[in-house]
């Protein structure tokens, strides 16, 4: 995919040559956002367009590259993100599509590491799930996988080897927002469409 390098402009740091960028329509008012890759003459070069539009850049956007995974997260705004998954193979580089109800669903700005593997969440609304939820992605050399966690998520972290931590957002009777971190420890499990892990700790 060819664009005038001059057209695209980096809204995420540059991991490993490769970053999200965009190109904005002045007449639309809305941006297009790419994977680019640095080129050796300093321009970027689309590799793949991503299926999302926003009308701001006031917040950057996320890259995260564990070998040939790349996860970005493209701000929509509000600090709200959508994830989206490349895997690069034999120098191509291929998009990993999300099921289709998770597409469009705004998740947070953290990508966490642990032993490898690559993780992020979108919160789900009533209507797509029934109730609020999570939906928590696990990108890997295996492939992309997910399940739901019973709770909003409001953040993520981890230790990079035992335990991933969620912060749990509960709406509260009088409108308040209460919020505490959850410990599992790791790996986790899918069972019946939802993440298993052993709570070590709520803090």
């Amino acid at each position: 995919m060819r664009l005038p390098s001059q057209e695209l402009e980096p809204t995420s740091r540059v991991v490993t040559n490769l970053c999200v960028a965009s190109t904005f329509d002045d007449k639309l008012g809305t941006d297009s956002v790419y994977l680019a890759q640095r080129e050796a003459k300093g321009g970027l070069r689309a590799l793949i367009k991503f299926d999302v539009s926003r009308r701001d850049r006031n917040v950057a956007d996320v890259i995260s590259v564990q070998s040939d995974r790349i996860v970005a997260l493209v701000n929509g705004g509000v600090d709200l993100f959508e994830p989206f998954f490349v895997k690069r193979v034999r120098g191509q580089f291929m998009a990993i599509r999300k099921p289709q109800a998770f597409e469009g669903c705004p998740g947070g700005g953290q990508v966490a590491i642990i032993d490898g593997y690559q993780i992020c969440y979108v919160n789900c609304e009533p209507e797509v799930s029934g109730k609020r939820e999570s939906v928590v992605f696990i990108f890997s050399e295996g492939g992309l996988k997910y399940a739901k966690v019973p709770f909003y998520v409001g953040s993520l972290r981890s230790d990079g080897l035992r335990f991933i931590e969620f912060q749990e957002w509960l709406e509260l009777e009088d409108g308040r927002v209460s919020r505490r971190w959850v410990r599992f420890g790791w790996p986790l499990m899918a069972k019946d469409g939802y993440w298993m892990g052993k709570r070590v700790s709520h803090q």
